[in-house]
C-alpha cells in the first residue's frame, strides 16, 4: 500500500493499515517520512504490484516521530486503479532470465513496451533490484533485452516477477 502526496509525487511510502472506521483510514509507516501537515490531498493505493484499488482523501491528522501516523478522511473510493504507464497484453512465451552466472527458465504471462510479468519454478530466485537479461528464441533468431526486477512474489505455481525494461 502506498500513500503518495499529490502535492509532491516523490513522497510515496509503503504503509500499514492501523485502522479504518468507514470514513477515516489510519496508516503508519517506519519509512522516515518527512513532517506532514494536514489538509494535503492524498491517494491511498492497495496492491502487490501495479494494479489494485484505492481511495482519494485528505490528510486530516498527522503524527510525526519514529512512526509516522496519518489519518485520511476518505472522499472517494474504493476505486479500481491501474498505475501502469503502458498497456499490457497477455503472452505465453518461454524465456531465460540471466542474472550474473544464474540462468532461470520462465514463462511470460503478460508484457508491455515497458516491462513484463513472468513466472519461474519454485526453486529459482532472483532478488528485487537485480539486472536481468531476458532471452528468447524467435523466428528471426535469438532476442534479448535488459531490465530490472522491480517486484517478486511466491505463488503456488512458482515465483512471479515484474521486470521493467531498461
Amino acid at each position: 500500500m502506498y500513500l503518495p502526496s499529490t502535492q509532491n509525487p516523490l513522497y510515496e511510502y509503503r504503509c500499514e493499515v492501523e485502522g479504518f472506521n468507514g470514513s477515516v483510514l489510519t496508516l503508519t509507516t517506519h519509512a522516515g517520512a518527512p513532517k506532514t501537515e494536514t489538509g494535503i490531498d492524498a491517494k491511498v493505493f492497495f496492491s502487490g504490484n501495479a494494479t489494485g484499488w484505492g481511495y482519494d482523501g485528505d490528510i486530516v491528522g498527522a503524527e510525526n516521530g519514529p512512526v509516522t501516523r496519518w489519518q485520511i478522511q476518505i472522499r472517494k473510493g474504493p476505486i479500481e486503479v491501474d498505475r501502469r504507464e503502458s498497456r499490457r497484453v497477455p503472452e505465453r512465451t518461454i524465456v531465460l532470465l540471466k542474472c550474473g552466472d544464474a540462468v532461470v527458465p520462465a514463462h511470460i504471462l503478460d508484457r508491455s513496451d515497458l516491462g513484463m510479468r513472468c513466472i519461474s519454478g519454485r526453486g529459482a530466485g532472483i532478488d528485487i533490484g537485480k539486472t536481468v537479461t531476458v532471452k528468447t528464441e524467435t523466428i528471426q533468431g535469438l532476442f534479448g533485452v535488459e531490465g530490472a526486477v522491480v517486484w517478486r512474489r511466491p505463488t503456488p505455481h512458482g515465483i512471479e516477477y515484474g521486470v521493467c525494461f531498461s
